[in-house]
């Protein structure tokens, strides 16, 4: 949750400068950068960078905008800590909504023309879950 701050009149520089710096650590803490451990490694990840992550066995691989990561995490676990914008569209993926450039009945189709599948069963809700998103950023 964002903090408020109130600044009063007649305005102080000084007091406009620290609120401006507070405010900017603010939302630098919500740029949405998720910390993860495995096997005695601990890395960030900036959660924008996500384009969708799968599940291969018990190893979650994490397809960023210019890497892939490789971690021991099941997708239900990711899928509590990750914001909205990313949603369950398969038994073994994870799709962030911001990549996606079109929908069909049976693929999602990233920015990059790469493709994730959607599960029969999830089709709907993901069809519902997406059109939901589109309305809420546009």
């Amino acid at each position: 949750m964002m903090k408020k701050y109130l600044l009063l009149k007649p305005l102080r520089k000084d007091k406009f400068k620290e609120a401006i710096t507070k405010a900017l650590k603010e939302s630098k803490k919500g740029e949405g950068i998720k910390t993860f451990s495995v096997k005695g490694k601990i890395f960030n990840i900036k959660v924008n960078n996500i384009k969708y992550i799968e599940s291969n066995k018990r190893v979650a691989i994490i397809h960023e905008n210019d890497l892939i990561r490789k971690i021991y995490a099941k997708l239900n676990e990711l899928e509590e800590i990750l914001p909205k914008q990313f949603i369950r569209c398969h038994q073994s993926y994870i799709i962030n909504l911001d990549k996606v450039s079109e929908l069909s009945s049976h693929e999602f189709v990233l920015s990059t023309g790469e493709r994730v599948p959607i599960s029969q069963l999830k089709y709907k809700e993901t069809k519902d879950l997406f059109i939901q998103y589109l309305g809420e950023v546009i």
